[in-house]
């Protein structure tokens, strides 16, 4: 509710969340083909919460619904949700786009995070994400920017969740860029 002398905030709620969408459905007059684009509907009442959003994103990554999270950042416009989602958001954004075989936007969803909260665990799991994807590539380093990745993972969080999977790459990682089988004692030692 708005405080005495405040006018409420009008893109709250179910009806402006509906708004907000019927404006950037296809055949919209303010819909743009650039997925990069701010649509002015989203931008006049986008307040850096989750009510551009149809559901919490998590709640839908949890029920497989990459797709339809992708289709919702694409509507608000992929550098808008870079520069405004919390990092939760960006967190599930970056796992649709791993899960919808978009690895060129989840490794810019990962960067963005480590940009914009270098400290959150968010980005530090950004960082043993980003190895995996340059695991993946043949365009952003491969098996040395993994290593890079892996590294910076652990250096940040010895102890985090990943922390098993990050050491167990390592070798993997080693063998690659050497090319032998004794990749386990390098990578450890």
């Amino acid at each position: 509710m708005a405080a005495p002398g405040q006018r409420p905030h009008q893109g709250s709620g179910a009806a402006g969340t509906e708004r907000r969408l019927a404006a950037l459905a296809p055949g919209s007059a303010r819909q743009s083909s650039d997925p990069d684009a701010t649509p002015q509907a989203a931008d006049a009442s986008w307040s850096g919460n989750e009510d551009w959003a149809r559901e919490h994103w998590d709640r839908r990554l949890a029920r497989g619904d990459a797709q339809g999270i992708l289709d919702d950042a694409a509507a608000v416009g992929i550098a808008h949700v870079l520069t405004r989602a919390s990092g939760q958001q960006l967190s599930t954004l970056a796992d649709a786009a791993r899960y919808g075989h978009q690895p060129a936007l989840a490794r810019r969803v990962l960067l963005s995070m480590r940009e914009r909260f270098p400290r959150s665990a968010e980005s530090r799991d950004a960082a043993f994400f980003l190895g995996g994807l340059a695991e993946d590539a043949t365009d952003s380093g491969g098996p040395a920017a993994a290593m890079e990745g892996y590294d910076r993972y652990l250096s940040e969080t010895v102890h985090g969740r990943y922390a098993p999977q990050a050491l167990g790459r390592k070798p993997v990682m080693t063998q690659k860029l050497n090319g032998n089988g004794c990749a386990g004692a390098r990578a450890y030692g």
